[in-house]
């Protein structure tokens, strides 16, 4: 691979980062919704399934865009669910200040790289 082919390559990886960055708003609110559902109502299958799915999308989305701390952050928001199925954890105020703390750490990731 020659440098002009090196530097194609940098700049498709930069320009797909970059748009990864520009749906992290969204991806945000999104999320903050879902969480929001299910404080709004902790029994709530379909809002469990919602956040879920989002939690999912950005596991993998994180690693193939290049972010794997957006990754480890949204696994982490998966396992805080999961110990709450098994009855690790309770419904309540743990499970959503646990996932509110993820969540803000996700914002600044975010925000660091977008700077």
């Amino acid at each position: 691979m020659n440098k002009k082919e090196i530097d194609i390559n940098t700049d498709w990886l930069i320009d797909v980062r970059r748009t990864y960055l520009s749906g992290a708003s969204r991806k945000l609110a999104e999320l903050e919704r879902a969480i929001a559902g299910l404080e709004q109502n902790p029994t709530s299958v379909l809002h469990e399934r919602r956040l879920r799915r989002l939690l999912h999308n950005l596991i993998g989305s994180g690693a193939s865009y290049g972010f794997p701390a957006v990754t480890d952050t949204a696994r982490g928001m998966s396992e805080c669910l999961k110990r709450r199925r098994e009855g690790q954890l309770s419904v309540d105020t743990e499970v959503l200040t646990n996932l509110r703390a993820y969540l803000a750490r996700l914002r600044r990731i975010f925000y660091d790289a977008r700077a």
